[in-house]
């Protein structure tokens, strides 16, 4: 082993969160290192706890962050230009997560189909969007992210498949999935699909 140093001070690692006062390995460290439940982000029960299927719960997390490969994410890594970062939906101004969900006319447009106002809204604070006027208290931070991730594939087949915007297209697919999700909520909530059904045949 000592053929493989890659330089003359033999190897010292220090394992700073689990060590003992003399600096050797504290195995009871380790263990209250590896379940401390550290400081929880706001959002964390409203995208972990919710029905949602794992891939939408994953894409509601880099929503909330903005990590969602939106053009402007693409013009910062310059993928696109700034002439190609526009809203490939409304065509007005950079495409950015807030714009996509809340900004977009098409996507007003949805929400208040719905019976919801998304004025002021932002990814960022997706936990604290306000369902509960559309669906009361039939799993509305499942139904957010139904109708987000709905939002975005309906983006997706507009970029990719050059597919008109249509929202009683996007109103079925949401519809669809509701159907499947189903079986994902708790016996005693499942329900809550039918409420989540009638708000969204509104349109």
């Amino acid at each position: 082993m000592e053929d493989c140093l890659t330089g003359e001070v033999p190897d010292s690692r220090l394992a700073t969160l689990c060590a003992k006062p003399d600096g050797g390995f504290s195995a009871r460290g380790a263990y209250a290192l590896a379940t401390f439940g550290g400081v929880e982000a706001a959002s964390a029960s409203f995208l972990w706890s919710s029905g949602a299927p794992s891939r939408v719960k994953f894409f509601g997390w880099l929503l909330s962050m903005s990590r969602i490969h939106t053009r402007d994410v693409l013009l910062r890594k310059t993928i696109l230009t700034a002439a190609e970062a526009e809203c490939p939906c409304c065509e007005a101004g950079l495409e950015t997560a807030d714009h996509m969900i809340f900004g977009c006319p098409l996507a007003v447009q949805f929400w208040r189909c719905i019976g919801l106002s998304p004025g002021g809204a932002s990814v960022g604070s997706l936990h604290l969007f306000d369902a509960s006027p559309a669906v009361g208290v039939a799993s509305p931070a499942s139904f957010v992210l139904l109708c987000c991730w709905r939002l975005w594939k309906r983006r997706n087949a507009v970029v990719f498949r050059e597919d008109p915007w249509s929202l009683a297209a996007t109103l079925k697919a949401c519809r669809d999935d509701a159907v499947l999700w189903r079986a994902r909520l708790k016996e005693g909530d499942r329900s809550h699909i039918d409420v989540w059904l009638t708000v969204l045949r509104t349109g």
